[in-house]
């Protein structure tokens, strides 16, 4: 995994972490499959495609010489929002989820796919370059009511919404390093949270919104850390000579899983720790000569999916929370990477994923265990990158995309109804 693109840099990876598709439990008829949207050039140029999850119904969505892609959907499924050059420059779209009624949102230069649906799916949050630096703006999805929430000669970007839509967290380099920042939804009240002359970058609310969790250098190495949302109290999480990135929250706020990169320090592979918001007694879930990482929650919280090439390849396992009990799901020499459990349905999350209701003649032949969730992941098995599923025990392996052109980087929606990809670019 050298190649691996670190969360404190304007890397592509971490932007198709963020994107999220079409389709909620509340927006689709209950009967209707579970679809999955991505970017492909298999008709010459970038066009978005929407295919359903047993593989059938392959669409192009886009259907246009421009360049479509970055697709980002509204939180009830209704509506996907774009990035397009067929206007002349890279500017914010919008349209419905079958790929109806197209409407251009903005006239700046959206940069790198930073597009956010605000969590009732009233604004979208964008990274532009409106007069030439990075700032972030706020537009209705009907195109109107466009805001400019920063203003400074320095970048602005990385925004994060807070659960209730009120707040948004974003990282500047206004003071001339990187610090974070957080101001209202309508860009009133910043408030400069950090004041070092470190790096602090990355900010992400926590599921509740009464935590942040950032990246800082600021004792000479990069650590994760946190701070309660209403006043700047920074708690160091990790303190180790290696680097710590890739944070993600538990999906009940009371951890955070990482990945340790031993590059410098150990034997120069990634692997993966988990730790809990006072930062004591951090657990090491992985502890081989192999790189370990992509790592995913699973709806119940109770299992980690992530990839590792500690069978001479790179496989999907599965492990508990502690590291014990891991599981290898995928057999093949091929590269199998970025597994992606389901989420629990939101009127149901102790109960089995909404998505696997439309997807059930897909995971006919899985165990009781894999119905409870699947996993969407990318394999080169078959030659090239493309888009795969199989139960949460490795079960009813299906691949879902057949085509020349590379198909990867799978992610599921945030209820669970359907997944997203995009390829991946470094």
């Amino acid at each position: 995994m050298s190649n691996r693109c670190h969360t404190t840099g304007v890397g592509l990876l971490a932007l198709v972490a963020a994107l999220a598709l079409a389709g909620s439990a509340q927006g689709q008829d209950p009967g209707q499959a579970a679809r999955i949207v991505f970017r492909s050039e298999r008709d010459g140029n970038s066009e978005i495609y929407v295919i359903d999850a047993d593989g059938s119904d392959l669409n192009n969505l886009t259907r246009h010489r421009g360049r479509d892609a970055w697709p980002s959907s509204s939180h009830d499924g209704s509506r996907i929002a774009f990035v397009s050059d067929r206007g002349g420059g890279a500017e914010l779209w919008v349209m419905a989820r079958d790929g109806s009624a197209p409407r251009q949102l903005t006239s700046l230069t959206v940069r790198d796919g930073f597009v956010a649906w605000s969590p009732d799916d009233t604004r979208i949050v964008l990274v532009a370059e409106g007069d030439g630096n990075r700032e972030l703006y706020s537009v209705r999805a009907d195109g109107s009511g466009l805001q400019r929430l920063t203003s400074h000669p320095a970048a602005d970007e990385r925004p994060s919404w807070s659960p209730d839509g009120k707040w948004i967290a974003l990282q500047s380099e206004r003071h001339g390093n990187s610090e974070i920042y957080v101001m209202s939804a309508d860009g009133s009240g910043k408030r400069r949270l950090s004041h070092t002359s470190a790096s602090e970058a990355v900010p992400s609310f926590s599921p509740d919104g009464r935590r942040i969790l950032f990246e800082s250098d600021r004792d000479g190495n990069l650590d994760i850390w946190i701070t309660d949302a209403g006043r700047w109290e920074p708690r160091r999480l990790t303190d180790r000579l290696a680097p710590d990135g890739y944070p993600k929250w538990s999906p009940d706020g009371t951890q955070v899983i990482h990945d340790t990169d031993f590059g410098l320090h150990g034997d120069g592979r990634y692997k993966l720790f988990l730790v809990s918001l006072d930062g004591a007694d951090p657990v090491r879930l992985t502890d081989n000569e192999a790189d370990d990482g992509y790592v995913s929650w699973s709806p119940d919280g109770d299992r980690l999916a992530f990839m590792s090439d500690r069978d001479g390849n790179s496989e999907i396992y599965t492990m508990r929370l502690d590291g014990s009990d891991p599981r290898r799901l995928t057999h093949h020499e091929a590269v199998d990477s970025e597994p992606s459990f389901s989420p629990p349905s939101p009127q149901q999350p102790a109960a089995r994923s909404a998505a696997l209701v439309s997807v059930a003649e897909l995971l006919a032949e899985a165990s009781d265990a894999a119905r409870r969730a699947a996993i969407v992941f990318h394999s080169e098995r078959d030659g090239n990158r493309e888009i795969y599923v199989m139960g949460a025990d490795g079960s009813a392996q299906t691949r879902l995309t057949y085509h020349p052109a590379t198909d990867g980087s799978p992610v599921w929606s945030p209820d669970g109804s359907s997944t997203l990809h995009a390829p991946r670019i470094i």
